[in-house]
């Protein structure tokens, strides 16, 4: 149920120990796989040939695997036990969604019986992995002499709930051609993009410079009469 940790003293003869206090603080107790960090301080009212005894709860809480960005913390992963009665509070809260990066979970145990076993303190690390996130950018085509188009850009991998105005920084697309280009296909490039919780790539796309058209007018000649030359009239 609990690990006992016995303190020892000598004590020198003619030693005055009535208002002697032994502080310990940030303590930890790993023996044979158990593990409970961070205890709380705790304080020791000295005398001769006296010894204390504190019982700690037994804590089972394993490592908690990596997840991905839009995951909800539950209690399957995240879920220390005990034989001890009592409660544990986790911060932060079971049903928190955390952003991508690395995170301390701390758990507190308070058990029901506070005279036999202590409250403890336990911390793990979870590492929340980012979302792939793609952005495309959509082919175009233009005429010679016209300017360049509006390029679309299109997203895939966003959660619900949330679009490009909840990036970091907006992509930008750019290109090679101008209008003065000659008629050709362009690379059409968007980068710049950035996001704490996503992992972006791109997947760029092209401009297609045609060939100016030419607008001809002709109006309808009037008749002529059959062995009349033709004129410019």
């Amino acid at each position: 149920e609990g690990v006992l940790a016995e303190l020892t003293f000598e004590v020198q003869d003619g030693a005055d120990l009535s208002k002697a206090v032994l502080a310990l603080s940030e303590v930890e107790v790993t023996p044979d796989g158990f593990d409970n960090r961070m205890l709380a301080r705790t304080n020791f009212n000295l005398g001769t040939d006296e010894h204390f005894e504190a019982l700690i709860p037994s804590i089972v809480w394993a490592e908690p695997e990596a997840m991905n960005y839009g995951e909800a913390m539950n209690q399957t992963q995240f879920g220390p036990t005990t034989a001890v009665e009592g409660e544990f509070v986790l911060e932060p809260p079971l049903g928190t969604v955390l952003p991508a990066g690395d995170h301390t979970l701390r758990v507190s145990f308070t058990p029901v019986d506070q005279d036999k076993y202590r409250p403890v303190s336990l911390e793990r690390t979870l590492t929340v992995k980012k979302l792939p996130l793609i952005i495309s950018v959509g082919n175009e085509l233009r005429k010679f002499g016209e300017p360049n188009p509006t390029f679309k850009l299109s997203y895939a991998g966003f959660l619900e709930g949330e679009a490009p105005t909840d990036l970091l920084a907006q992509p930008m697309v750019s290109t090679t051609a101008n209008v003065e280009s000659n008629p050709g296909v362009y690379p059409v490039t968007v980068n710049g993009a950035q996001s704490n919780n996503y992992e972006i790539s791109s997947h760029n796309g092209s401009l297609t410079v045609g060939q100016a058209s030419v607008d001809l007018s002709w109006e309808q000649p009037p008749a002529v009469v059959y062995g009349s030359r033709l004129s410019a009239i």
